[in-house]
Formats: C-alpha cells, sequence, structure tokens
C-alpha cells in the first residue's frame, strides 16, 4: 500500500488486488449486518491491510515532515 496526499484532505492510494479484495469483503460483511462471526481468514487479511495503512501512514507523514525540514 502507497499513500500520497496530492491536496490537503485528498489522497492518492495504490493497493494491489489482495488488499482491495479484503476491503471489499470486510465492507460487504458489515453492510450485510455483520451477520455471524467475521472467519479467521478474513480477520488475518484484513489484519494485514490495517498494518499495511498504519506503515504507508507512517512513511507519508516522515516524508511530509523531511519536506518541511528541507524548506526551512
Amino acid at each position: 500500500m502507497l499513500i500520497k496526499e496530492k491536496n490537503p484532505g485528498i489522497y492518492q492510494v495504490t493497493i494491489s488486488a489482495y488488499e482491495l479484495a479484503a476491503l471489499i469483503s470486510s465492507a460487504r460483511w458489515i453492510c450485510s449486518g455483520s451477520e455471524g462471526p467475521m472467519d479467521d481468514s478474513s480477520k488475518q487479511q484484513i489484519s494485514r491491510v490495517l498494518e499495511s495503512y498504519d506503515l504507508s501512514m507512517k512513511q507519508m507523514k516522515e516524508h511530509q515532515a523531511s519536506d518541511v525540514n528541507l524548506h526551512k
């Protein structure tokens, strides 16, 4: 996953097909009223997507901070 802020509040997100599938399946489960438990495989997949998201956001913020420091 790669996240870039194009403009304030506008982000470009590049994700793999696997990550997109995990997000869509989780959204479908939520929209269906979260009927029944989410299976372990789906939980593991969405957990990996969330970890990737957290890492990408951290990297983006670090990059932005280094850009600000360069322009001082």
